[in-house]
This record gives structure tokens, C-alpha cells and sequence, in this order.
């Protein structure tokens, strides 16, 4: 019995570290705030793309940022690296931003000069990775759509990462303005189907009050026999 403990110890461990590796979270980009509502003459504003659950063994080199966007409803004026990819000691190239107000479509690409041998830069929490400055054009809802966009790593392959989207409202958001998050399914409409529970419950009902009469008959045969 005693020759089986290392054998278990060794099982105890290997399921630990299993478990510890399932449970750590993929880097994900998101918009903050995830939604926000502006008034036509409130100018320009400020939307934050942060970066979350980013371990260092990673090695993030660099981001490619691709924001799409109603340009009816908002302008994206600019955007700034905030220099969190340089937080790990390497020196960090962003060229020119492209933005384009027609098409709703802005690109952006940072990466890192390779200086420091040391563990890319990580993340624990939010963290601000860039910010954009828009400005309002047109009332209306538009999605902030970063879907596109990519952490890249010291061998400049993409990192497996998750995308949560952000809106803005301009002006007054009407029930009719709604819409749907990506992904979302809408509800299952419920016409009919409470009426075919109820049928199905009148049913079933039936059925129980036939067997219990067909008991009571039999019982009541075989008392008098």
C-alpha cells in the first residue's frame, strides 16, 4: 500500500497543474466604457482600448489596433499609443495611424524594438493599451467593432485572444436604435407555446384520470367476485 503513494502524489500533481493551466485566462482586448451615450455638441471624447489577463511568458511585441465604426454617428480624430507595450523595457515604434472617416475605419500598429531580452510586458488587470479620440457627426447608435485587431508576440504570431466590442450613442437612443450584441440570440418567441403547454398539460391530465377510473373499475369487479 505504502509503494502506491508516490504513484498518487504524482497523479495529485500532474491533475493540479492540468487544472491551473485550464483556468488561466486568454488575453483579451475590450473597449472602455463598453457603451456611452454623447450629445451632439458635446465634442470630442475619449474611448479606451484596454488589454486584460496578458501573462509575460507570452512575450506581446505588439498590437495591431483596427476599430470600425458608423461614420454617420461619430470621426475618429486620433489615436495613441499609451506606451504599455514599453512597460518591459523595450523601446516601442508606432508609424503613422490610418484613418479613414469615409469607410468608418481606423488602423494602427505598434510594435517593439527587441531591446530587452527580459518577459514581455503582462497584465493582471485593465490596462490601457491605446485611446482613441472621436468626435460626433450624426445622431444614431454605432458599434465600435475591434474584431480585427490582434496582439502579436515576439515571433510575430498572433496570440489566441477574446474581443469584447464596445457602442456610442449620439443623442437620444430610441427602443428602435437597439440592437442586438454579436452573437446574441434573439429570445424564442413564446406565441403558441403556452397555449401548447396548456394542451399538452389537458392531456396528460385526461390520461391520469382515465387510468385511475380504470383502477377504481377493476378494484371495484374484483370486490364483488
Amino acid at each position: 500500500m505504502r509503494k502506491r503513494w508516490p504513484v498518487l502524489l504524482a497523479l495529485a500533481l500532474l491533475l493540479a497543474v492540468a487544472g491551473a493551466a485550464e483556468a488561466q485566462e486568454e488575453p483579451s482586448l475590450l473597449v472602455d466604457p463598453a457603451s456611452q451615450t454623447i450629445e451632439p455638441e458635446d465634442g470630442a471624447f475619449e474611448v479606451r482600448i484596454m488589454v486584460d489577463d496578458l501573462a509575460a511568458d507570452l512575450d506581446l511585441s505588439g498590437y495591431t489596433l483596427v476599430v470600425q465604426y458608423d461614420p454617420g454617428v461619430v470621426h475618429a480624430l486620433a489615436v495613441d499609443d499609451s506606451g504599455f507595450l514599453a512597460s518591459a523595457g523595450s523601446p516601442t515604434t508606432c508609424p503613422e495611424s490610418g484613418i479613414d472617416n469615409d469607410a468608418g475605419r481606423l488602423e494602427f500598429f505598434c510594435f517593439t524594438n527587441q531591446i530587452s531580452s527580459g518577459p514581455g510586458a503582462q497584465a493582471s488587470e485593465p490596462q490601457l493599451l491605446a485611446s482613441i479620440t472621436f468626435e460626433p457627426r450624426g445622431e444614431g447608435l454605432t458599434l465600435l467593432d475591434i474584431s480585427q485587431s490582434s496582439l502579436i508576440d515576439d515571433e510575430g504570431n498572433d496570440l489566441t485572444i477574446s474581443i469584447v466590442n464596445g457602442e456610442v450613442t449620439v443623442g437620444f437612443r430610441s427602443p428602435a436604435q437597439a440592437t442586438p450584441t454579436p452573437g446574441a440570440q434573439e429570445p424564442a418567441s413564446d406565441e403558441g407555446g403556452g397555449m401548447g403547454l396548456l394542451i399538452g398539460l389537458g392531456i396528460a391530465g385526461l390520461a391520469i384520470v382515465a387510468v385511475l377510473g380504470a383502477a377504481a373499475a377493476l378494484r371495484s369487479r374484483q370486490a364483488r367476485s
